[in-house]
C-alpha cells in the first residue's frame, strides 16, 4: 500500500522549530533596528571633532570647522560638503575666534595671542591676512567683502574689500551683532542703537534705538528689511524684545514684541518673509516663528533640553533655512529636530547630545550642519551633515525593516520549499 504524501501545511507544522527560529530572528532583527535607530540620519558624520564653531558655504559645497583641543582652538578644517572628506587643514593657536563662510572661501578672526583677520580661499591658500587693532566682536561676509566689529576706541566696524580697508563705521557703543547683505551693513549695539548703512559708502539708511541690548540681527537677502532681538537694558528686568524693520516703509519699525525672556538669536529668510526668535534665558528656552511683515506669530515651541546661545550673532542651537521652509533646533540635552516653518510641525529628529550649533547653508535650504556627542555624558564628539529632505537609505528604519523581513521570509520559504521537495521525492 503506497504511502500518502503529506501536504505542505502538514510538513510546515512538523518543522515548527525551524519556523519558530526564523520568527524569532525576524523579531530580534526588527527590535535591534528599532533600538539602534537615532532618527533622521546624517548624510555624513565626523567623529572625534570637538567643534568650537562651524560654517557652511552659501551653496553648501564646503564645510569649515574650528577644532578645539587642550583648551585652545588648534585647527581650521575644511571638508567637502557632499561627503565630509577632509580637503585641507590649517593649524591654529587661539583662545577665541570668529568664523564666517562666503562664496569664495572663509574668513577667520582671532584674538589672543595675536589678533588677525585671515581670509582663506576654498583650496586653503591664504588670500590675505591683516593685523587687528582690537578684539574681534562680530563678523559678516558678503562676496569678497568682510565686515568686522572690534572692541577698540570709537567701537569701529571695519569693512575690508579683498583685503584692503575700504570703510570704517564708528558707533557710540560696542557692537554686539552684525550682518551684511545686499551691499548694506547692519549693526546693533549693547546700548540699543541700530544702524543700517551702505557697506562701502556709509550712506545712512536707518538709525534707530531700542530699549534692549541688541544680541542678534539679520538682514534679508537684498538688505531691505531686518529682524533684531535682545534683552532689556533695565537692571533686574529679564524680558526681551524682537522687532522687524522695513526700509521701504514710512514707519520703518513695522512691529515689535516683548518676550518673557531675553532674545539671544533671531533669523530671517533670504526673501524676508519669515522670521524666528529664540528666547535663551531663564526661566525657559522658547522658539517663536513669525510672519515677518505682519508680525503675526505662527507658532512657538518650548524647547526641552536647553538651547545654546550663539557667539557674535552665530546661530547657536537654532537656525532658519534660507528658503524659509525649515527651522532647525539643536539642544544640549535632547537631540536635533527639524520643523516646518509654516506651522511648526516636526519633520524629523536625530538623537544626539550636547548640540551647541546648527547652521544652514546661506543659499541652500536643504543643507544643515550640526555638532554634538554620540552618547549622553560621553566625550565622543562629532560633526553631522544633514539633508533636510532626504535620508541615506542605510538610515531608513522602515526600508531596512522591510528588507530584513523580506530576506528572512525568503529564507524561510527556501528552507521549507527545498525540504518539502526532497520529502516528496522520497515517496
Amino acid at each position: 500500500m503506497a504511502r500518502r504524501r503529506p501536504s505542505f501545511a502538514t510538513y510546515a507544522r512538523r518543522r515548527w522549530r525551524v519556523v519558530g527560529l526564523l520568527v524569532v530572528l525576524l523579531a530580534g532583527s526588527l527590535l535591534i533596528l528599532a533600538i539602534t535607530d537615532r532618527g533622521h540620519d546624517p548624510t555624513w558624520q565626523v567623529r572625534g571633532a570637538d567643534t568650537e564653531q562651524a560654517a557652511l558655504s552659501p551653496s553648501g559645497d564646503a564645510v569649515y570647522a574650528l577644532v578645539r583641543g587642550h583648551g585652545n582652538i588648534t585647527a581650521l578644517d575644511a571638508r567637502r560638503g557632499s561627503d565630509g572628506h577632509l580637503l585641507w587643514e590649517s593649524p591654529l593657536n587661539a583662545t577665541r575666534a570668529l568664523l564666517v563662510a562666503g562664496d569664495d572661501g572663509v574668513a577667520l578672526a582671532t584674538d589672543f595671542p595675536q589678533a588677525f583677520l585671515t581670509f582663506y580661499a576654498k583650496d586653503g591658500a591664504v588670500r590675505y591676512q591683516v593685523p587687528l587693532a582690537g578684539v574681534p566682536r562680530a563678523m559678516a561676509v558678503e562676496g569678497p567683502r568682510v565686515a568686522l566689529a572690534l572692541t577698540a576706541p570709537d567701537n569701529p566696524v571695519v569693512v575690508y574689500d579683498n583685503g584692503t580697508q575700504a570703510m570704517v563705521h564708528r558707533f557710540p557703543d560696542f557692537v554686539n551683532a552684525l550682518d551684511m547683505r545686499g551691499g548694506r551693513l547692519a549693526a546693533g549695539t549693547g546700548a540699543g542703537s541700530v544702524r543700517i548703512e551702505g557697506a562701502l559708502n556709509g550712506t545712512l539708511l536707518y538709525n534707530g534705538s531700542f530699549s534692549i541690548s541688541v544680541r542678534s540681527l539679520r538682514l534679508a537677502g537684498d538688505g531691505g528689511s531686518m529682524v533684531l532681538g535682545g534683552a532689556s537694558l533695565l537692571q533686574g528686568d529679564l524680558t526681551g524684545m524682537v522687532a522687524f524693520v522695513d526700509l521701504l516703509s514710512d514707519q520703518p519699525v513695522r512691529w515689535s514684541k516683548q518676550t518673557t525672556s531675553g532674545v539671544g538669536y533671531v533669523d530671517l529668510d533670504r526673501a524676508g518673509l519669515w522670521a524666528i526668535a529664540a528666547e535663551t534665558a531663564p526661566p525657559r528656552d522658547v522658539v517663536h516663528a513669525y510672519e515677518a511683515y505682519t508680525g503675526r506669530e505662527r507658532w512657538s515651541r518650548v524647547v526641552e533640553g536647553g538651547l545654546a546661545q550663539g557667539d557674535a550673532n552665530a546661530g547657536g542651537g537654532v537656525a532658519l533655512s534660507a528658503d524659509g521652509q525649515t527651522v532647525a533646533v539643536g539642544t544640549l540635552h535632547g537631540g536635533i529636530g527639524a520643523y516646518r516653518m509654516v506651522d511648526g510641525a516636526r519633520l524629523w529628529s536625530y538623537r544626539a547630545e550636547g548640540t551647541t550649533l546648527v547652521v544652514f547653508a546661506g543659499a541652500n535650504g536643504d543643507a544643515l550642519l550640526a555638532n554634538g556627542r554620540f552618547a549622553a555624558g560621553g566625550s565622543d564628539s562629532g560633526l553631522f551633515s544633514f539633508s533636510v529632505a532626504r535620508e541615506p537609505f542605510a538610515g531608513r528604519l522602515p526600508a531596512l525593516a522591510l528588507l530584513v523581513a523580506a530576506l528572512l521570509i525568503a529564507a524561510a520559504a527556501a528552507i521549507l520549499g527545498v525540504g518539502y521537495w526532497r520529502l516528496r521525492r522520497s515517496y
